[in-house]
């Protein structure tokens, strides 16, 4: 580990350019290699931010018993903070269904504003699209493509062509 602490070049008095001095945990000088060193920073949680837990990680990770109880009082007690929950889970802490909550999502930040306080809301037209057919899809394939399609769904019926085929050949 390597401590970085500033000092200025002249003594410590608030004028002047200011220096990097860098010393390990004993005191000693670090030396670089390549005129750059590495600041390493430990990687500890925050006291005033909270860390987060996702919603589809909360849901699959398995747990036990005692690990979503301590997750639970956590979330309860401030500690870790929710971010992004599953369409399944936002309805279930609200109460509400998962449909009627696909359907406010649907909606933009001020249609959901009004839906929160109670106003009529107009949901936004789905645009159709017509599913796509396997004529649409025979469509696009090349002579090839379309071979290896009957091929591949009829191919006992291939087999018998191939094979009556075969034995007209060997017959002439």
């Amino acid at each position: 580990m390597v401590l970085v602490s500033w000092a200025n070049a002249n003594g410590g008095a608030n004028e002047g350019t200011a220096a990097l001095t860098e010393t390990t945990p004993a005191g000693r000088p670090v030396h670089r290699r390549n005129n750059s060193a590495m600041l390493y920073l430990p990687n500890t949680p925050s006291v005033n931010s909270p860390s987060t837990i996702r919603g589809r990680s909360l849901r699959r990770k398995p747990r036990t018993a005692r690990q979503r109880a301590a997750i639970a009082a956590q979330l309860v007690a401030g500690e870790i903070v929710l971010a992004g929950p599953t369409v399944g889970q936002a309805a279930a802490l609200t109460g509400g269904s998962v449909a009627y909550t696909r359907l406010a999502l649907r909606l933009d930040k001020t249609g959901r504003a009004d839906l929160a306080a109670d106003r009529s809301v107009t949901l936004p037209a789905v645009p159709k699209r017509p599913a796509p057919t396997i004529l649409d899809s025979w469509k696009k394939l090349d002579a090839e493509g379309k071979e290896a399609f009957v091929r591949a769904v009829f191919c006992d019926l291939w087999k018998l062509i191939d094979r009556m085929d075969s034995l007209t050949k060997t017959a002439t």
